[in-house]
């Protein structure tokens, strides 16, 4: 089998943020889009007016 060249594999990354403020402003203040062609984020941090 052929090694696969690092260009042509596809990186997806999944979170769960458990509803965490910190973690969510951590997630949004990385640049996550150098290492990664998904990402797939779940329970963000939402505030009592609904706001993300």
């Amino acid at each position: 089998m052929e090694q696969q060249n690092e260009n042509n594999r596809l990186r997806i990354l999944q979170l769960k943020m458990n509803k965490s403020e910190i973690a969510h402003l951590d997630i949004i203040n990385r640049r996550l889009r150098e290492y990664w062609d998904i990402i797939c984020i779940q329970e963000l941090h939402v505030t009592k007016s609904g706001h993300i």
